[in-house]
């Protein structure tokens, strides 16, 4: 019930307009306008009234009731023929305060109730791989299509919306669409809409609004939407060369793929692959993570590369990115990515023409890993005076095999091999024939580990002069030494000491002289005596 100010005739037929009389009007909050018949009236004249409505509770006693303000003038002009005509001014509800003419009275009453809100949410979940926060985005619209919000996922899947609220009962709807980029790369989005209804009801005690928020996926209602996106595994393919200058592809090299588990302190190997007589290894159904490749074992001739490649990142979206940490710079490791960003489209559109695998990635700029060969440098060298020997037959033979390796005769300068021995394999270095004048060196046993470095595991005639080079010594004939023959006579083992006597030594053969003139004299002086006697 809404009480206002007005006037009325005492038997409500004729009217008496009497100024500041009150009336009431009685209709479930709604203001019914009352007709005035002023054809009986008697009094020529102009009569003004206020209208205006009374701010109280009624005896509904409902409360938090926001009142109109408005204040109404009533001109009534009653002519001598009783003939009469009406105005309505509005008062002080404009910004100015000022008044405006009106075709009527109305009154707007506005229940003072509190606001609901809802907080829209869906659900994102990515196969194929592990899901990154910030991935992927969503959009909120409202029924005219009208974009009011922007989200992106959580590292749990969760993607939440502003808050929405709502003063007024009604239906509202609002669809949620995941935003899809022009270039999905390896990913297949869910093109869904999902459809949001939103019901705001008032209850009727307290005068509160209450929101119900209804999903529907596919025009079913549904308690968790979500939307599902596929990751396709790219495929990675590397290539290995050779370090030598050639860049040659290198056949037989073996590389392992780690992938960066961060914050565990360890890395998980992917897998294992072999390359091909071009050089190619490929690695199939990469996720997205973080990686880098291991050389486990080197071609035949080359050195096996003692530090991982620089890690790099492969996206959701198949996109591979070189990260920028630094390596040691010990390492021999080409880069493998000379771009800043190469994408799964650009990779193949560079790849070799003959390659029909269109999902691989193939490295372009820089499209490989390098070894370095395998080195060693052999110099035959006098003992005493560590001048070169030239004439010496020397062979390196592989030991397990007895298989000749290399073979030469000595010049003057040392001698080098590369891409002549592998790595890990012991290797046997043999003085076939020594130069007039010099004894045979002792055999040398030595190996080159898979970094190209040098070890002698035995050889006193030897000595290592870096991680890839080597001496051999040869001694003149002369220098007594110790040789083990062992012979086979009715079962017993006999040991020869040889003397040697050096080719030019004219002191020895002078002292060999005097011994042998001086035996003969007495020979002959004990020959003069037995004839005497």
């Amino acid at each position: 019930m809404w009480s206002y100010v007005g006037y009325e005739g005492d038997d409500g037929n004729t009217f008496e307009p009497v100024e500041g009389d009150e009336f009431l009007i009685f209709n479930n909050y709604h203001f019914m306008t009352k007709s005035m018949d002023y054809a009986l009236a008697t009094i020529t004249g102009t009569y003004s009234y206020t209208v205006k409505e009374i701010n109280e509770q009624g005896e509904n006693n409902v409360s938090d009731i926001e009142y109109d303000p408005s204040v109404y003038t009533v001109t009534v002009n009653v002519d001598e023929n009783m003939d009469t005509s009406i105005t309505y001014i509005k008062n002080g509800t404009n910004v100015d305060n000022s008044s405006e003419s009106v075709d009527g009275i109305s009154f707007e009453n506005k229940m003072s109730v509190t606001a609901v809100a809802i907080d829209p949410a869906v659900k994102k979940v990515l196969n194929n791989a592990e899901l990154q926060p910030g991935e992927f985005t969503f959009q909120l619209f409202d029924e005219n299509n009208n974009l009011i919000d922007t989200k992106k996922n959580t590292d749990n899947g969760s993607v939440l919306f502003d808050s929405i609220i709502f003063d007024e009962v009604g239906d509202y709807n609002y669809t949620i669409k995941e935003l899809i980029p022009s270039d999905p790369g390896q990913i297949t989005y869910d093109d869904r809409e999902i459809k949001v209804n939103v019901s705001v009801t008032k209850d009727d005690t307290t005068g509160n609004l209450e929101a119900a928020i209804t999903y529907l996926e596919d025009n079913a209602p549904t308690e968790e939407p979500t939307f599902v996106n596929t990751y396709n595994p790219i495929s990675i393919r590397v290539q290995k060369t050779s370090k030598d200058g050639s860049k040659d592809p290198l056949k037989g090299a073996t590389y392992a793929l780690y992938k960066v588990l961060s914050g565990e302190g360890r890395d998980i190997l992917i897998g294992t692959q072999i390359s091909d007589e071009n050089g190619y290894m490929t690695f199939e159904n990469v996720e997205p993570g973080t990686y880098y490749f291991k050389e486990v074992s080197a071609p035949a001739g080359h050195t096996v590369d003692e530090y991982a490649t620089k890690k790099f990142t492969v996206s959701a979206d198949g996109t591979i990115n070189q990260l920028t940490a630094k390596r040691s710079s010990r390492s021999t490791q080409a880069v493998m990515f000379s771009l800043d960003s190469l994408t799964a489209e650009d990779a193949q559109i560079s790849a070799l023409e003959a390659d029909d695998n269109k999902d691989a990635i193939v490295l372009v700029e820089a499209p490989g890993v390098s070894d370095e060969v395998t080195k060693l440098s052999v110099s035959k060298l006098d003992y005493t005076n560590h001048e070169f020997v030239t004439g010496a037959k020397m062979q390196i033979l592989e030991k397990s095999s007895g298989k000749i390796v290399a073979e030469w005769t000595t010049g003057d300068s040392a001698e080098s091999f590369e891409r002549k021995l592998n790595v890990d394999t012991s290797y046997i270095l043999r003085e076939v024939s020594a130069p007039e004048g010099y004894d045979l060196a002792e055999d040398t046993e030595f190996i080159i580990d898979a970094y190209g470095i040098l070890s002698i595991i035995s050889g006193p005639d030897a000595e290592k002069t870096s991680d890839t080079a080597l001496r051999i010594y040869d001694k003149k004939l002369g220098v007594t030494k110790v040789t083990k023959n062992t012979k086979e006579n009715h079962n017993q083992k006999f040991v020869d000491v040889v003397k040697t006597v050096k080719t030019g030594d004219t002191a020895q053969i002078g002292l060999f002289a005097i011994l042998s003139i001086a035996a003969i004299v007495v020979v002959i002086i004990v020959l003069r005596r037995r004839k005497n006697s």
